[in-house]
C-alpha cells in the first residue's frame, strides 16, 4: 500500500512538472526576401544595388560568421544614404555584434553626410537599428515609416 502511495506522488510530482513548464520560444523565421518585395511594391525606391555576403566585412565590418542570411540594397548614386538592411544573426551573442556593428557604420554615415548632404543627413539620423529574435533590420529612407510598418507585419 505505501508503495502505490509513493508512486502516485511521484506521478503527480511529475505531472505538475509538465503541466508547469512553458513551451519554449520557437524562433521567428521569415523570408527576407518577399519583405524586400513588398517593400519595393510599396514604395518609390531609388536604384539599388545589391551587397554582396562576401563584401560585408568590407563595407559594414562585420564577420560574414555572424549571420545566416543577409539582405542589404543600398543607392546606387553616392549622394542618396538610401539603403536596406535585413539579417539573420546565428546566435545571440553574433546577434549583439550585428547591432553593434551596423550602429558604428550609421553613426560613420551621419558623420559623413553632416556635410556632405545635409538633407540625407536627416534620414540617417532618423534611421535606428532594430532587433527582433535573431533578425537586424534598417532602413534610410523618405518613406521609413510605410517601410517600418512592413517590418513590423513580420517581426511581432
Amino acid at each position: 500500500m505505501i508503495k502505490n502511495i509513493k508512486i502516485i506522488c511521484v506521478l503527480f510530482f511529475i505531472a505538475i512538472i509538465l503541466i508547469s513548464c512553458e513551451k519554449p520560444n520557437e524562433t521567428v523565421n521569415v523570408n527576407i526576401n518577399e519583405i524586400y518585395s513588398e517593400i519595393e511594391q510599396s514604395v518609390g525606391l531609388p536604384e539599388f544595388i545589391s551587397i554582396d555576403k562576401t563584401d560585408v566585412t568590407e563595407y559594414y565590418g562585420l564577420n560574414p560568421n555572424d549571420f545566416d542570411e543577409i539582405f542589404i540594397q543600398m543607392c546606387l548614386i553616392s549622394i542618396n544614404a538610401d539603403e536596406i538592411v535585413i539579417c539573420k544573426a546565428t546566435d545571440a551573442e553574433s546577434l549583439q555584434r550585428l547591432e553593434q556593428g551596423f550602429n558604428n557604420y550609421l553613426e560613420n554615415r551621419r558623420n559623413v553626410f553632416m556635410s556632405y548632404a545635409p538633407l540625407e543627413h536627416e534620414k540617417l539620423k532618423n534611421t535606428k537599428v532594430k532587433t527582433f529574435d535573431f533578425y537586424v533590420y534598417y532602413a534610410v529612407s523618405d518613406d521609413v515609416k510605410i517601410i517600418d510598418d512592413i517590418f513590423s507585419k513580420y517581426f511581432k
